[in-house]
């Protein structure tokens, strides 16, 4: 498939044996959500996601290439050059966000 792989760079302090999750939404540059259409690529909301598990060995744990990956199908919005923004955090299992890691602006063309 094709898509955008998500490189995060983080660390994770004090979360040893913590079962937790990197999350990566996307939305419009204006902060409009964009809908999720496959439950696989979408928060509890709806917005479009993409989540990848994580449980620190250690204290001080460092991810230095954590990645995930965004098919570009499941991008849905419409035809033409769109400004869109991500945002990455790194939440607990029971839905509590541990640490907000970073926005990040780009533009997508269908």
């Amino acid at each position: 498939k094709k898509g955008m792989m998500i490189h995060l760079k983080f660390s994770a302090k004090n979360m040893k044996g913590i079962d937790a999750y990197a999350a990566v939404y996307f939305e419009k540059k204006n902060g409009e959500k964009i809908e999720g259409n496959n439950s696989a690529y979408r928060s509890k909301n709806g917005q479009l996601a993409v989540y990848k598990s994580i449980k620190p060995a250690y204290d001080d744990a460092v991810y230095k290439d954590l990645q995930l990956f965004m098919p570009y199908t499941e991008i849905n919005i419409s035809k033409g050059k769109h400004d869109l923004k991500l945002d990455a955090d790194i939440i607990l299992s029971n839905g509590d966000m541990v640490k907000h890691l970073e926005e990040r602006e780009f533009w997508f063309e269908r």
